[in-house]
């Protein structure tokens, strides 16, 4: 089973972990937004309150209940939660689609050095036999020029 090529898959997955991490960040501001919110609305006690005991003035704003201030926050974290595990999701997927791409590039390579290696084992035999051949034709050059030699003194001599 031949594994799909997972270059065009990269920049998506690239693209996805940024979104979501931005997505993350955007999150834990919020929460930190929701928490200084809340710290707000807490009660602070100060040093006169601190003298007299807690009064409660007639023009004090109403405090948020805390069940949907809790509850928002606790939604927020729950999203949270959730794109983290996303995040987790498309990391781990990037990381095994990188490792399939390295063991294929790594396959690749190695196939192509035994390719390469054969190949020069096959271009080294060929010179070998070209060595050769030249030494067997000057030899065979050697013995033509000693035949045309004895060929010339067995040829009888017309100029008597």
């Amino acid at each position: 089973m031949a594994l799909p090529t997972p270059a065009p898959l990269t920049p998506d997955l690239q693209a996805q972990v940024r979104m979501l991490s931005d997505k993350l960040a955007r999150a834990a501001d919020r929460i930190a937004d929701l928490e200084d919110e809340l710290n707000e609305y807490r009660p602070r006690p100060n040093r006169i309150s601190a003298l007299f005991g807690r009064r409660r003035s007639i023009n004090a704003l109403p405090l948020p209940t805390t069940d949907s201030t809790d509850s928002l926050l606790e939604a927020e974290r729950g999203a949270r939660r959730a794109a983290e595990a996303r995040l987790a999701a498309v990391t781990a997927e990037l990381e095994e689609l990188s490792q399939s791409l390295f063991e294929e590039a790594n396959s690749m390579v190695s196939s192509e050095r035994r390719a390469r290696s054969r190949v020069e084992e096959r271009l080294r035999e060929m010179e070998l036999r070209e060595e050769e051949k030249k030494v067997r034709l000057g030899e065979l050059e050697q013995a033509v020029g000693r035949i045309g030699r004895v060929r010339e003194m067995l040829r009888p001599s017309t100029a008597d």
